[in-house]
């Protein structure tokens, strides 16, 4: 019985390792990192032990798998050595982590007010985000920026955190474009990041991320039309969000001749603006 056991657990591991793999190579627009699942790009064989789950490297020596059952394929790194960052792709990591905690303490205040379930689960799925990005900044051996409650590091996030609450508190719909805009800004962010870094473990992250990211905007807009208002885009085109309110597949959006979501030629800045 212990055999098969452990048996069953080595083939759900492979398996949840080859779709985190398969996606890490969508993700990326098959651009010849040798993350395919193929027998000619399988360019490291060494086994790695994780958790009791045997399974293969991956391309460069990566090995992805949900490893505490938040939806998101962590990178373990096996024993290979680690992609390098560069000075941005270190900036923007740093900077996603206190905007995903942006929404996450925006939602909670908002929830206290209003006591809308839409905004205390989606605050636990950017809880999720956050954590899914500190590992990445462990591994990397950054700074984490995260302060109490409400409190951020930079000073933009820090006005921004306080005049969407402001809008926020007026009323419930409010409350609701608020957290609409959010995720709009934090869609195109994340679309950014993706177009900015070849790293597989960053790409696998905000991949990741940007889908929860639709969601969250989806369900907002259903609150808001629940209400009986018509949603109008705040930050992105209105065709973009038409776009991603229909694809309910959640196949990530517009994709580029590379294969990589786009949203447009928009430069990251704090995009809380009204259009």
């Amino acid at each position: 019985m212990k055999k098969q056991w452990y048996y069953q657990s080595v083939i759900i591991g492979l398996a949840i390792s080859f779709l985190c793999a398969a996606n890490i190579s969508e993700a990326q627009g098959r651009r010849g990192k040798g993350l395919l699942i193929s027998g000619s790009q399988r360019t490291n064989q060494g086994a790695f032990q994780n958790k009791g789950i045997q399974g293969q490297g991956l391309g460069q020596g990566y090995f992805f798998i949900d490893l505490d059952g938040d939806g998101i394929c962590d990178n373990t790194n096996g024993q290979a050595a680690l992609d390098p960052l560069s000075d941005a792709e270190a900036v923007t990591l740093t900077f996603m982590r206190e905007e995903e905690k942006l929404a996450r303490d925006v939602y909670l205040a908002l929830y206290d007010l209003w006591s809308n379930p839409v905004f205390s689960m989606i605050a636990s799925s950017e809880q999720k985000h956050m954590d899914a990005i500190k590992r990445q900044l462990d591994t990397y051996g950054l700074t984490d920026p995260i302060q109490d409650t409400g409190v951020f590091t930079n000073g933009e996030l820090q006005s921004l955190y306080d005049s969407l609450l402001t809008q926020g508190s007026q009323s419930v719909l409010e409350a609701l474009k608020v957290g609409a805009l959010i995720e709009e800004v934090d869609i195109e962010d994340l679309q950014i990041a993706i177009t900015e870094t070849e790293n597989p473990a960053l790409l696998q992250v905000y991949t990741n991320l940007l889908k929860g990211s639709e969601n969250h905007l989806r369900a907002f807009v259903r609150q808001i039309e629940f209400l009986g208002e018509t949603y109008n885009a705040q930050h992105l085109s209105q065709e973009i969000v038409d776009e991603i309110l229909a694809n309910t597949n959640n196949q990530g959006g517009r994709r580029n001749n590379r294969g990589i979501t786009i949203l447009g030629n928009s430069k990251r800045g704090n995009g809380y603006g009204a259009r």
